[in-house]
This record gives structure tokens, C-alpha cells and sequence, in this order.
């Protein structure tokens, strides 16, 4: 699984993937910069940041339908998704159609969320939030990446 953390300045993200095996692997990021003009038609908002966590799999689909906005949106079954826009408004999904705002100042997905969580309630940037989740969560870790709008 992964951790993905946002509050009203920042999302981020640890890096590691976990294989059907139990191999873990380390990716680029989770968090995708999502295009301006599927930005505008979906949230009314110029720039937004992906994060995602669950079945690797479908994630090339998500893209690529959120760089061409062309067709249905894919069908998915075990994602979790968590959107951070230019407004500072903190969306959460499971599908690429069900978007609900978090009104809270900050949220976390993925199998670290709780650690993560508790970790900004303290006080704890989005970064350091994953961090910390990295040293209790076995499916966190190999790396983090922070972004900001």
C-alpha cells in the first residue's frame, strides 16, 4: 500500500510499491500533477496534485484518462485516491466520479493514514507525516516526495 498525507500547504508521498510477492520496488512518485484543462473541467481549478494508493494496475488508466478526459472514467475497485487543488481544498475518492471535499486541515490515505494522521494532529508537515508512517507501516517508506501550489 503507500501513505499519502496533504493539509492546506502540501501533499506528499512515500515512494515504495509493493509487489503481489511481498517484493518491494520503488517508484518515481504517486502523485500526479494533474493536466490544467482536466484541472478546469472536473474541479473549476487551474492545478491540482493526484495522490494514490491500492491496486498499481489501474493507475495507468487514471492517467491517461485524466490527461484525455476521453471516455468513461475507468472502472475501479480497491483505489483510494486524495486530490490537493490551488484553492487548498483537500478532496478525497474511490473513483474517478465520487469527489468529497475534506473540510478538516488535514487527511491521509493509504496503509500509514492513522500514523500520518496522528502525526500532523502533532503538529507534523504532510512530509514528516509520511516519514513517520514510514517507521511503523512496513508498506511505507523507500523514499518521499513533498508537493506544493
Amino acid at each position: 500500500m503507500t501513505t499519502i498525507a496533504a493539509n492546506k500547504n502540501s501533499i506528499a508521498c512515500d515512494l515504495q510499491i509493493t509487489h503481489a510477492s511481498n517484493m518491494k520496488l520503488k517508484a518515481a512518485t504517486k502523485i500526479f500533477t494533474i493536466p490544467e484543462d482536466t484541472c478546469k473541467a472536473l474541479f473549476n481549478v487551474r492545478k491540482a496534485y493526484l495522490g494514490y494508493c491500492g491496486n498499481a494496475d489501474a493507475w495507468g488508466e487514471v492517467v491517461a484518462w485524466l490527461t484525455t478526459l476521453d471516455g468513461k472514467p475507468p472502472k475501479l475497485k480497491t483505489n483510494e485516491f486524495l486530490l490537493f487543488t490551488d484553492e487548498k481544498k483537500i478532496y478525497h475518492a474511490t473513483n474517478m466520479t465520487n469527489w468529497m471535499q475534506i473540510d478538516v486541515p488535514h487527511f491521509a490515505i493509504g496503509s500509514g493514514m492513522q500514523y500520518a494522521t496522528a502525526a500532523m494532529s502533532a503538529g507534523a508537515t504532510p512530509l514528516e507525516a509520511c516519514k513517520i508512517a514510514g517507521k511503523h507501516d512496513t508498506l511505507t517508506g523507500m523514499g518521499y516526495k513533498e508537493y506544493f501550489i
